[in-house]
């Protein structure tokens, strides 16, 4: 069981780091058309590539999260994959806000057909070069959000009742404390995200014994 979860946590660290290289491709692309300012809806073809590169690792979380629960098979697509994680709610709990407006982004729904950042993902990747149009700014930092909230959930699966952590009841949402004041809020975040702070948080009491 020890082992397992030391691979677990190899893997989440180095998946992390990935995750942080995509984010930074995307901020900067902000610099030069700030989501801030502009319409979601643009698109460009240095999203669509941040898009594809961001849902292969959303899919390759989703398939390591399951695996160490033992809840996985091969042929498992997204929307198992959603279905298994997302037995108690989970998922849909998961909420964060980007850390430069403070605009809340809940990125999971309870059913995987309501995911159009996925739904664009699959155009992308099967209808070129049409597709190049499914990289929105929207798309982007709401796939982008569904891949911080999953590393949120694995990186709290502890070394033994891991299943406790899809148990909603577990779970709470409240906006974090700030821990700095200066004219760009700072939060606690051991992720090191620039774009994103969660406001889902798994409180482990049943490990205190409480």
């Amino acid at each position: 069981m020890r082992k397992l979860f030391a691979v677990s946590t190899n893997y989440l660290e180095k998946m992390n780091e990935l995750y942080l290289a995509t984010e930074r491709q995307f901020l900067e692309f902000n610099e030069i058309v700030p989501f801030a300012t502009n319409n979601w809806n643009v698109n460009s073809p240095r999203l669509y590539f941040i898009l594809l590169t961001t849902c292969g690792q959303i899919e390759s979380v989703m398939e390591r999260t399951c695996k160490i629960l033992r809840m996985f098979n091969t042929n498992d697509d997204f929307p198992a994959l959603h279905k298994k994680l997302n037995s108690n709610g989970v998922l849909e709990l998961q909420k964060v806000a980007l850390i430069k407006t403070q605009m809340e982004i809940s990125p999971f729904f309870k059913n995987y057909k309501d995911h159009f950042w996925w739904i664009s993902h699959n155009k992308a990747k099967h209808d070129l070069p049409s597709g190049l149009k499914q990289g929105t700014i929207k798309n982007v930092i709401y796939a982008l959000a569904s891949l911080y909230s999953l590393h949120n959930i694995l990186s709290h699966v502890p070394t033994e009742k891991k299943k406790v952590i899809l148990e909603s009841k577990y779970w709470q949402t409240h906006k974090p404390v700030q821990v700095s004041i200066t004219n760009q809020p700072r939060y606690y975040d051991e992720r090191k995200s620039k774009l994103f702070i969660s406001y889902s948080n798994f409180h482990n009491w049943w490990m205190r014994g409480l």
